[in-house]
This record gives structure tokens, C-alpha cells and sequence, in this order.
């Protein structure tokens, strides 16, 4: 699952996957029966920890014919009455508008630079919903999937840390989701094929207490 945030199978918690639209398949499902019968390593990888990463899809074009018309981060359940995405809210792709916080507008419209960090404190509410929701989306594609690895990126020593890509908030969601893995990882097979979990990071943080990934054209 990438910064879309559209899941790419039959996912418990969001409803915006692919099993409802576009290829109407569980694709991640049909990666992992390939991939044990190549006899292969499965994984799976989630970047979407950055709640304020679509913030580009509040704005609107600044000029040309449709100059100050909303992008669809803008759009409300009820906008879909009578459209093919009838029922299903988009604030569950682009979040909510978080463009008041410092630096959040300017990070959104650059190619790779997080806000400065801090706490959305107006926001407290969303924010922990957003990382038990998070958590709760990498739980059910491990408890369906039984993946060899999990993975996911950023910029600081861990997802939700209140910097870096993790601005925003700060919670132990990651550390919930590791424990999660291994459990069910012992409770499935008895043991654990990686005992380290994999963090890729930009900056030479955190790799005494996680896997230090570095990924080609950084």
C-alpha cells in the first residue's frame, strides 16, 4: 500500500481497495500464493504513514481555464451521490486539511521534505484515529497474508515519532504493529525468519535498532 492510500486487497479497514474498484481483484493476495509457489520470500510494504502528504489535494490550479476550481481533497461523502465512488468518503484517500500547521503547505508541494516537526495539536483527535487506523490496515494484511517481512520508510527513527516524516504525532502504533507481527509470525511457525524490523531511512538514524535500508536513486 502506498501514499494513495488505496489498499491493494480485500481490506477490513478501508473501504477505498481493490477488491471494490478498479481491478476488483485482491492483488496482494495473488502475489503472495505466487510468490510461496516460486518458492520465494513474501513480504509486504506499507507507506502511508505521512498524514500529511496529499495536503497538495486542498489546493486548485493558479492559473488557466480551471483556475481556482478545489482539488478533489475537497470533496465530501455526499459529493459522490449518483458518481461511480457513491457511498464511499474521500477524506479516507486525502485526510483532512492540515495546511494551517507551519511548513505542511510548503513540504506538501516539494518532492521529499517532511514539515517541521511537532504536534497537529488542533488535531489531536484525527491524529489518533489516523494511527490506530494505520496500525489497525497493517494488522489485517498480516493476519491475512502471514508475510516473511513487513516494511515500511521514512525519514526518522520510526513511524509517529513527531518528526521528520513522522510529524504530526507521537505514539507507540509501530511498536504495536511489531509485536502484532511477531506473534502471529510464533504463534503461525514457531519462530521468526527476521528478528529486526525494516525501517528504510534517508538519514543515518536509528539503525542500531532497526534494519538500515538504503533504497538505489536517493
Amino acid at each position: 500500500m502506498h501514499h494513495d492510500q488505496f489498499d491493494m486487497w480485500d481490506s477490513k479497514y478501508q473501504p477505498w481497495n481493490s477488491t471494490r474498484l478498479g481491478p476488483k481483484r485482491d492483488l496482494i493476495g495473488e502475489w503472495e500464493k505466487a510468490a510461496r509457489k516460486a518458492g520465494i520470500r513474501f513480504g509486504l510494504t506499507f507507506h502511508y504513514e505521512y498524514s500529511w502528504w496529499w495536503q497538495t489535494a486542498f489546493q486548485s490550479d493558479t492559473k488557466g481555464d480551471k483556475k481556482g476550481v478545489p482539488y478533489d481533497g475537497n470533496l465530501t461523502l455526499a459529493d459522490g451521490k449518483g458518481k461511480w465512488w457513491e457511498g464511499l468518503d474521500p477524506k479516507y484517500l486525502y485526510g483532512i486539511n492540515l495546511r494551517e500547521y507551519e511548513t505542511v503547505a510548503e513540504a506538501a508541494n516539494s518532492r521529499w521534505s517532511p514539515p517541521q516537526a511537532g504536534i497537529f495539536s488542533g488535531h489531536l483527535e484525527y491524529a489518533e484515529w489516523y494511527a490506530k487506523w494505520w496500525a489497525l490496515r497493517m494488522m489485517d494484511a498480516v493476519d491475512k497474508y502471514n508475510p516473511d517481512f513487513i516494511y515500511t520508510d521514512g525519514t526518522d527513527q520510526q513511524p509517529f515519532s513527531s518528526s521528520g516524516t513522522g510529524t504530526g504525532y507521537k505514539c507507540d502504533a509501530m511498536q504495536r504493529v511489531i509485536a502484532d507481527f511477531y506473534n502471529k509470525t510464533l504463534d503461525r511457525r514457531g519462530k521468526l525468519l527476521y528478528h529486526r524490523f525494516s525501517f528504510y531511512s534517508r538519514q543515518r538514524w536509528g539503525h542500531l535498532c532497526l534494519v538500515y535500508d538504503c533504497a538505489k536513486g536517493w
